[in-house]
């Protein structure tokens, strides 16, 4: 079996205007920059994995322009995999995305989705609610999770979890809004440490190219956003002037290992 390839590209914050500008760029602009570089480098990708934070004003425009952007790059039949962020209207993005795209819904807080070689992707709402910064998991949430988890080691499965809040804080001297993460991530660490499938974490929400290993097994990469990259290791909210927007290439191997690697795009010269 070959390795199959996944693209991750994370945190937009869109606007229904294409032309509205925000922290002194413009999002849609840089946002289809970083499509088309990735579209240029992967014309065919096995499937193209978002990880919320589409809208930046909860407008079902905001979530349309996402969709033509995406699909401008990757036409059917690419599979599009998607998980919310907390800037989201999820009925709004539930009616845009559900026709082809695959994700949770409120009803539904993990959809799942099989990616060959082996692989199967558990896609997982963190969405905590209107206004809530932070992630959380329900107990629905954690009851599907396990159920996923439980079917994918029975078959032998390697499993790639997407979700958009960071299970754990950042490393290192982290800001006090990088704490916005995943709230009470314990019981989503016992049930990877418990089943021992999941090989694969992407995540976005901090705006940085980041990582970490969940419990034993599990590598877990944080990408950065396609519009404004943040500061770390600072003191509060600071945009990281040097680093340029980008997405992540993800090869997954058949034997449950992987390769991974982030791409930065100049956007100087974008416009919407």
């Amino acid at each position: 079996m070959a390795a199959l390839t996944v693209l991750h590209i994370t945190d937009n914050h869109l606007y229904a205007d294409a032309a509205h500008e925000n922290d002194g760029l413009l999002p849609a602009a840089t946002c289809a920059a970083v499509l088309r570089a990735a579209a240029a480098e992967l014309p065919a990708p096995d499937a193209v994995l978002l990880t919320g934070d589409f809208s930046n004003d909860d407008s079902e425009a905001s979530y349309r322009l996402m969709r033509r952007l995406v699909r401008a790059a990757f036409p059917e039949p690419t599979p599009v995999l998607f998980v919310p962020g907390n800037h989201e209207d999820l009925a709004a993005l539930q009616r845009v995305f559900a026709p082809d795209f695959c994700g949770p819904s409120a009803d539904q807080p993990v959809a799942q989705a099989a990616l060959g070689a082996g692989w199967r992707a558990l896609l997982l709402s963190t969405f905590a609610g209107p206004g809530c910064v932070h992630g959380a998991l329900s107990p629905a949430a954690l009851a599907a999770l396990q159920a996923g988890l439980a079917a994918a080691a029975a078959a032998g499965e390697s499993v790639l979890l997407a979700l958009h809040h960071p299970p754990l804080p950042p490393a290192g001297q982290a800001p006090p809004w990088a704490g916005n993460c995943l709230r009470e991530p314990e019981g989503l660490l016992e049930l990877l440490q418990a089943h021992g499938c999941a090989r694969v974490a992407l995540y976005g929400h901090l705006h940085a190219d980041t990582s970490s290993v969940l419990g034993a097994a599990c590598h877990a990469y944080c990408t950065p956003s396609t519009c404004t990259q943040t500061r770390l290791q600072s003191p509060g909210w600071e945009r990281d002037e040097a680093a340029l927007p980008g997405y992540r290439v993800l090869r997954l191997l058949p034997d449950g290992s992987h390769e991974t690697r982030v791409v930065r795009v100049d956007v100087s010269a974008a416009t919407p």
